[in-house]
């Protein structure tokens, strides 16, 4: 005889179907939290990186601008702004050739046709900006993109004042230190520590200011003297202070005195060797 088969009462089935679903259901919704715990972390670090984007994009010393292909300001930065002498509002769809000096604006136009040519490639070129009728010396670097078609140019752009009125002076400075050494009455000389002249101011001993040039100075000191002049050009370099010698027989001239002053030494004692050097006056005596 055959043993009866149970058969599961529909209550009971429907009752863990319904329990799996549940389990199913929190199971989801804890990995939905746990998904969106995460684009929370997510957007926290982006408006964090775009804040300081935006800080780094306003306060950096420099002036950043996007232009579209007409050349026209689409985003400007405060500084920027404020090197144009306009409200950066204002600037907004402005071309920005109008504030290149009427001489570079060629160049300008070079330049750019240049950067559309040489997409993603860093160009740069220097000239003058004109601001409320001011001449500004600018570096400008730019650098093109095209997405569907749409070109802009990411430029950069450095205000040269400062740089180029040091420039200035320092020229000035040299101008002025060449004037002083090429009129004074004493031959002046830079040398290295191995006596190798790098400079002379005027000719001397029947030798041009070429003819000297990278020759030894002790070459032109009787023989027997020689060692005293390496002692004092030694002496300089060993203690950055001054030293000085008289000797006769300079250029085989035995009845003439020269006196050689030597120091201190330039660039001083923390210098790579080859980069040392000391001025030497001569004079005779």
């Amino acid at each position: 005889m055959k043993e009866p088969i149970e058969v599961q009462a529909p209550a009971k089935a429907s009752s863990s179907r319904v329990r799996s679903m549940v389990r199913d259901i929190e199971n989801y919704q804890a990995e939905i939290r746990a998904h969106r715990k995460k684009l929370e972390e997510v957007r926290g670090q982006l408006r964090d990186s775009y804040t300081r984007y935006t800080e780094l994009y306003e306060l950096a010393p420099v002036g950043f601008l996007t232009l579209d292909r007409k050349g026209r300001i689409r985003e400007l930065n405060g500084t920027a702004a404020r090197l144009l002498g306009f409200p950066a509002t204002w600037l907004s769809d402005r071309p920005f050739v109008v504030f290149v000096a009427k001489e570079d604006v060629q160049r300008f136009l070079t330049f750019a046709i240049r950067s559309i040519q040489n997409l993603k490639q860093q160009q740069t070129i220097e000239l003058d900006i004109v601001v409320e009728g001011r001449r500004l010396a600018v570096q400008l670097l730019m650098r093109t993109s095209s997405q569907d078609g749409v070109i802009l140019h990411r430029l950069t752009i450095i205000d040269l004042t400062d740089l180029k009125r040091t420039e200035s002076q320092l020229q000035e400075s040299l101008d002025n230190w060449h004037s002083l050494v090429q009129n004074a009455p004493d031959v002046i000389m830079t040398i290295d520590r191995s006596g190798k002249i790098l400079f002379v101011n005027r000719p001397v001993w029947g030798y041009s200011v070429r003819a000297l040039m990278g020759t030894r100075i002790d070459d032109y000191v009787a023989v027997h003297q020689r060692s005293t002049l390496r002692d004092c050009i030694e002496t300089v370099f060993t203690s950055d202070e001054r030293s000085a010698c008289d000797m006769a027989g300079v250029n085989g001239d035995s009845e003439a005195w020269f006196g050689f002053s030597f120091g201190p030494v330039q660039n001083g004692s923390g210098r790579p060797a080859a980069d040392r050097k000391t001025t030497v006056t001569i004079r005779e005596i």
